[in-house]
């Protein structure tokens, strides 16, 4: 439980109240889990789970890493099912690919070993905007595998960590307000689901998304429900999927 602590400690130094380290943050982790750590927030598209840009990006503890991983499209060669990562359930490399076969893989060979990432333990969380979140932690195959109490633990962990994340803007804001506004004209919202729909890009959750804008809980709700009918979606995931999808063209 000590290391558990440490990581709360850590955790509640770095993220708490408006101005987030996320970069100490980082360092922290890796000095008490032993681990090198990358979170990000995939995009899930026809229900594949991939992160392909550097603006879905949380934190890292090595940014080259992470600059390396868009560049080299990753997951465009290895997409992944959305529901082969359930929320606070971590997969271990190690339980699927044996190391002898790792070390055939192609991705493998060309990235991950010559970075010294061999195994990698990575749990999924689900965000109060209803978005997906992911942490993958890695070590080199000299530093050994992670065993059953690390996944323990960071199931654990993730679930404090998701109250802490707040999605931060990665476009400047006329950017991305110009493409909601464009969205919204495509689907024909209104300025009150398009003021709501750009909370929940910011993720916050419908609650707070009430509390800042005057508005109650019920009808907060009742907007999304016809911001979904609208872009002819069934969740809130969707929604935003459908969006990102969009300003990609």
């Amino acid at each position: 439980m000590i290391i558990l602590e440490k990581l709360y400690d850590c955790a509640g130094k770095h993220l708490a109240g408006e101005n987030q380290n996320w970069s100490e943050f980082c360092e922290d982790f890796r000095d008490i889990f032993g681990a090198g750590i990358v979170m990000y927030r995939p995009d899930i598209i026809n229900g594949i789970m991939a992160w392909r840009s550097l603006d879905q990006l949380v934190a890292t503890s090595n940014p080259e890493y992470a600059k390396g991983y868009v560049e080299h499209k990753i997951f465009e060669q290895n997409e992944i099912p959305d529901d082969s990562l359930n929320p606070l359930e971590p997969s271990r490399r190690s339980d699927v690919v044996a190391d002898a076969q790792f070390k055939e893989v192609e991705i493998a060979k060309n990235f991950f070993i010559p970075r010294k990432i061999f195994y990698m333990l990575a749990v999924s969380a689900i965000l109060p905007d209803d978005s997906n979140f992911v942490l993958v932690a890695w070590r080199s195959e000299d530093e050994g595998d992670f065993s059953d109490l690390d996944k323990q633990r960071l199931a654990l962990f993730m679930r404090y960590l998701a109250t802490q994340i707040r999605v931060k803007k990665t476009k400047p804001a006329s950017a991305r307000d110009s493409s909601i506004e464009n969205f919204g004209k495509k689907y024909s919202l209104t300025k009150s689901e398009i003021e709501i729909l750009s909370g929940m890009l910011d993720g916050k959750s419908l609650r707070f998304i009430a509390q800042e804008s005057d508005r109650s809980y019920g009808t907060v709700r009742w907007h999304v429900q016809n911001i979904l009918e609208k872009c002819q979606v069934k969740s809130k995931k969707n929604l935003l999927s459908e969006f990102y999808a969009l300003i990609k063209h």
